[in-house]
């Protein structure tokens, strides 16, 4: 075989690596635009409670009997999390993983045994 052309055992490992990468991809686009969705909804609620923008440091789950932007309990930030990918019409497991969060199925588990 000439040196130039590539075996077809070493087309279909470049192949599957190619399919690979795009999937890998794909699946970073979809959080970040779940991601994105949720943070818009969120920002829009926080600027409806509290008539302004949020600084940097304050947080877009926050609790919503305060009269200021308090973190939300975990609880709460589950919730919310909940409440706002189902309005966004995203994958809040998705969020959830992403956030470092356990799935709401995953603490009645965990709170059972």
């Amino acid at each position: 075989m000439p040196q130039n052309q590539s075996s077809p055992r070493r087309e279909a490992k470049r192949h599957r690596v190619r399919c690979w990468r795009e999937r890998v991809v794909s699946a970073d686009e979809g959080i970040a635009h779940a991601l994105l969705k949720v943070a818009i909804c969120r920002y829009g609620m926080f600027v409806e409670k509290f008539g302004r923008e949020p600084e940097p440091n304050e947080p877009l789950f926050f609790d919503p009997h305060s009269d200021h932007p308090i973190e939300a309990d975990s609880d709460e930030l589950h919730r919310q999390v909940m409440e706002t990918a189902g309005h966004a019409r995203v994958n809040a497991d998705a969020v959830l993983k992403f956030l470092s969060l356990k799935s709401p199925e995953a603490i009645a588990i965990t709170s059972t045994r």
